[in-house]
């Protein structure tokens, strides 16, 4: 069994292109405090419900910045979860699986903020020949019930991009997206070390660097809206993945957009796409 307490507080710059209009952009302040209780089910799986109490308000009140006319939202969250993860390295993995699964009720029944959120996130990581690796991802998150909030929508964009169109954001209820990349070990992990150092954690360097060729497909919709496959933003590339020490992988990519063939972009970025 285990238990995680949180008590959070932050200003963040609104995210909704929907909230900002065509003014300027606001504040959104959280308070919040959550209590989650897991049980570990085996070494790679485990069970966990959250409880999350928060306030949320903005910096300039305008109608549909918050479902509260007041301009500020208080609710109730509760979440069920089941996560099973064989990953053999999260940061950068090469083989193993991940599910994460999240059942969401936001706000309560009747109350000013009352809908629910489904959450899925799929991972497999596939060694092949010559040490060559396959890595591929699902995800989906779709709400149900009453008015999401615009600062409660789902994203393409932030979190989630879709190399092609990495500075495009989209905004909507529901979201999926998937992505696939073919790894090419060019050098495999290997260490140095530095006696001069003096401090006898930081001597040894960790780095290796490996070829990809990937491919990203998402879409963003509301639920008023049917779903349609002329809205995916899609692309394709390829790049070079530096790892180092510390969990720290740094990606220079070359994408295409697959609408549009002659748009096309550089990325240089921190983290695995998945």
């Amino acid at each position: 069994m285990y238990l995680n307490v949180r008590v959070q507080y932050a200003v963040t710059k609104n995210r909704s292109i929907l909230s900002q209009g065509v003014g300027n952009n606001f504040d959104e302040r959280r308070a919040g405090a959550d209590i989650t209780l897991g049980k570990r089910l085996t070494l790679y799986s485990r069970l966990f419900a959250t409880a999350e109490y928060w306030e949320l308000s903005v910096s300039d009140n305008s109608a549909g910045r918050t479902m509260s006319a007041d301009g500020t939202d208080r609710f109730l969250s509760l979440s069920l979860g089941y996560r099973y993860d064989t990953r053999d390295l999260n940061e950068y993995p090469r083989q193993g699986s991940l599910l994460n699964f999240t059942i969401s009720k936001i706000g309560m029944p009747g109350g000013t903020v009352d809908f629910e959120r489904y959450s899925l996130d799929v991972r497999q990581f596939v060694v092949a020949a010559d040490y060559a690796g396959i890595a591929g991802r699902f995800y989906s998150s779709i709400a149900s019930g009453g008015v999401v909030p615009n600062y409660a929508h789902a994203y393409l964009g932030y979190g989630d991009k879709i190399r092609g169109h990495y500075n495009t954001t989209v905004e909507g209820d529901n979201i999926a997206g998937a992505t696939v990349e073919f790894h090419l070990p060019i050098i495999s992990p290997r260490y140095v070390r530095f006696e001069e150092v003096p401090i006898e954690q930081f001597r040894t360097i960790r780095y290796a660097l490996y070829g990809a060729l990937f491919a990203d497909a998402g879409n963003v919709w509301y639920r008023l809206q049917p779903f349609s496959i002329g809205q995916t933003l899609s692309g394709f590339g390829a790049g070079l993945h530096c790892l180092i020490s510390y969990s720290v992988v740094l990606r220079l990519e070359y994408a295409i957009d697959a609408q549009n063939l002659r748009n096309r972009e550089f990325i240089l970025d921190l983290g695995a796409a998945l």
